[in-house]
């Protein structure tokens, strides 16, 4: 069977995007996360996140995954 491998970039402060994810994969797929820091929702914690959205895809990149979700 092939393996689908989806990336999520989420804030650090998310706890509900991986179990959301885990409970709707149809069967085939794993879930890979990176997490961007964010204390608290301002336009400046928001600025500095977005900055290093693209390092994160990269990351995820290098562990061959080739689908991605990003919530902010």
């Amino acid at each position: 069977m092939i393996m689908h491998r989806l990336g999520l970039i989420i804030p650090s402060s998310n706890s509900t995007m991986e179990p959301e994810f885990y409970a709707m994969l149809p069967s085939g797929f794993t879930v890979h996360t990176a997490r961007l820091r964010l204390r608290e929702v301002t336009v400046e914690d928001l600025t500095q996140m977005e900055k290093k959205i693209e390092e994160e895809a990269l990351k995820l990149k290098d562990a061959g995954v080739a689908d991605f979700w990003r919530r902010a």
